[in-house]
């Protein structure tokens, strides 16, 4: 009864445009009134502190003033103009750099929207000069933003390996074999579906090279350099993601204020209050979950679907399957970190049961979660390019269902080799 009241109760109140971390909180609290009785409420505090009082949550706010500070800088220009005439001469050229330029920025932004909205204004007029169609372009620029949640350091992966019990670290470099199969997906498909443009057979050399990067050279590098550099040290050991976020926002700094000399501190002050701003949104979000998963708990639903499992005797591909499908649907509708937050509470114990290794598991997820994003009705990245191109909203879902297609293509090879997410960690033990 409980459980039941809770979830259609979450469900009226996102309908009806409520906040998700209030919709979170008061179908909770409605739900523990059912169930205990007004007392149910006196824990509330002791419940969502015990939730937050987390030390690798450190690494959220510190990943996203990384990224804010970056973001008042002209850094996405300049690596895309430099990508832009290395490879403007091959074959689908443009579109290469606006993959690989996404590659990047998501690396250091961690966040898809904002890739999303940066090379909406840089890719898409040259995609359109260059011959690709306004859907191709908007597809492409859709689907290439939504590396932000997968490509490390993610924040996304940060949430679910705190709410999942499982490495961080471990998570990040899970991430970089289905971040590079994604990518090779999107580009193989992109020089497959368009034709090339008027410059794409001619060859270029190291003169194309030195042009390219030019007198951004080091800002290039540096950009460039970056999530390289926090990766390696993760592998390495040198620091866990908490310090690692600290290191990038020094090395942001210095980025900014070394190598653009516009930086201002006006510019590090609205950074910061940015940066806040999303992390008192994940904040709020993760202690709304708490309450929820504290239901969940309380009305003995995972022991439910435990049983429920048991009984319809599934393996654990054919559980996988009915779930990614289920993630996909509420993708649909809900956002990605609400889904992460709401779900992996009640699957965990079936994961465990049926053997399915989590680190695994949480990658399958945030690919799923990427296909949320450029899914309608609410694929943030369809509004996204909606509004900074006032293109028709027809357009940029046509333009996108190709990559959705392939994202579902990535969670079966990965489902049928998940060496591919999972050799990295268990190299390094």
């Amino acid at each position: 009864m409980g459980e039941l009241l809770v979830i259609t109760f979450l469900l009226l109140l996102l309908c009806l445009g409520v906040p998700v971390f209030v919709a979170l909180c008061l179908s909770s609290m409605a739900a523990l009134v059912a169930i205990e009785g007004w007392v149910g409420l006196e824990h509330l505090a002791d419940i969502i502190f015990a939730r937050l009082d987390t030390y690798a949550f450190v690494a959220i706010p510190m990943f996203a003033l990384m990224a804010q500070i970056l973001l008042k800088t002209n850094a996405l220009a300049d690596v895309y103009n430099s990508v832009n005439r290395l490879l403007g001469r091959v074959r689908s050229g443009v579109g290469f750099t606006t993959i690989g330029v996404a590659t990047v920025f998501s690396a250091v932004s961690g966040s898809s929207v904002a890739t999303a909205v940066t090379l909406s204004d840089t890719s898409i007029p040259q995609m359109i000069k260059h011959g690709y169609s306004k859907r191709s372009a908007y597809g492409l620029v859709a689907a290439s933003g939504t590396l932000g949640i997968l490509i490390p350091p993610s924040i996304a992966l940060i949430v679910y390996g705190v709410i999942a019990d499982v490495s961080i670290s471990g998570l990040f470099i899970a991430a970089l074999g289905p971040a590079l199969l994604l990518i090779a997906l999107f580009a193989s498909y992109d020089r497959l579906a368009h034709r090339p443009s008027e410059q794409c057979d001619q060859e270029y050399g190291r003169k194309d090279l030195n042009q390219a990067v030019g007198s951004n050279k080091w800002r290039v590098l540096s950009v460039a350099g970056l999530p390289v550099l926090i990766i390696a040290g993760l592998y390495g050991g040198v620091f866990t993601p908490s310090e690692a976020g600290a290191i990038g926002v020094l090395l942001a700094l210095g980025i900014a204020t070394l190598a653009y000399k516009s930086f201002r501190l006006s510019d590090c002050h609205a950074a910061a209050k940015r940066s806040a701003e999303t992390s008192g949104m994940v904040f709020a979000v993760i202690a709304g979950a708490a309450v929820f998963g504290h239901v969940i708990v309380l009305a003995e639903t995972p022991q439910f679907m435990l049983q429920w499992v048991a009984e319809m005797e599934l393996s654990a591909l054919g559980f996988l399957c009915g779930l990614m499908f289920f993630l996909f649907i509420l993708g649909m509708f809900l956002e990605g970190a609400s889904i992460t937050l709401v779900t992996t509470p009640l699957v965990l114990p079936v994961l465990d049961m049926l053997g399915i290794d989590r680190m695994w598991y949480g990658i399958l997820l945030v690919i799923n979660l990427e296909m949320s994003l450029i899914s309608p009705p609410v694929g943030l990245n369809l509004m996204v390019i909606k509004g900074a191109t006032g293109a028709e909203f027809s357009d940029v879902v046509l333009g996108a269902l190709p990559y959705v297609l392939l994202m579902m293509v990535s969670l079966v090879i990965l489902a049928l080799f998940p060496g591919i997410a999972l050799f990295l960690p268990q190299l390094m033990g």
